[in-house]
């Protein structure tokens, strides 16, 4: 169900959820998940009180560049280029005594990549061959560092700033896109 609050609308899902949630989608669109038998009035005043956070998000949707996944074409070339910002970047994290990761591509609606230690995998979203290179290196550093420490705790962001010391800016550069599934 689609509602109304002030300048902008939002799309109600009843979920078997215990707490509302509110998110702004690439296509500027606002989902507001809630419990079952959450009263309508709960969900408008919760909305309202965070009016100010999806202004905020929507007017940020608006700014960004969307990249839609399933218009991704990825082959051997861009598998290379993103093996070797691994292979360059790998060596960095020689003093934490990192394993070569095992590295996966994959089509990812909401993600950059994704890490698990216990495997020593390192998927990274094929949507990468289109943003620009230090975006890419960020992403990479990024799940390197993940296989030292796997929260992002003031210990990991030392780990990524100690390999890439400029790794805020390329992350707000990163920020400037957003995936999207479908058109």
């Amino acid at each position: 169900m689609v509602y109304q609050c002030q300048d902008f609308s939002y799309e109600v899902m009843r979920k078997r959820v215990k707490h509302m949630t509110i998110r702004v989608t690439p296509k500027a669109e606002v989902t507001v998940t809630v419990p079952l038998r959450c009263p309508e009035r709960q969900i408008r005043e919760f909305v309202a009180a965070k009016s100010g956070w999806v202004r905020r998000h929507l007017a940020e949707m608006e700014k960004k560049q969307v990249i839609f996944v399933q218009d991704i074409t990825f082959g051997k070339v861009e598998e290379e280029e993103l093996l070797a910002l691994v292979r360059a970047y790998l060596p960095a994290f020689a003093p934490y005594h990192v394993m070569e990761p095992q590295i996966r591509f994959r089509r990812m609606k909401s993600r950059w990549g994704s890490c698990n230690k216990t495997r020593g995998t390192i998927t990274l979203n094929k949507a990468l061959c289109m943003v620009p290179q230090e975006c890419r290196i960020y992403v990479v550093v990024h799940e390197l560092a993940h296989l030292v420490e796997m929260n992002h705790s003031a210990a990991f962001y030392r780990v990524v700033e100690n390999v890439l010391p400029e790794y805020k800016n390329y992350e707000k550069r990163l920020r400037q896109y957003a995936l999207q599934d479908e058109k």
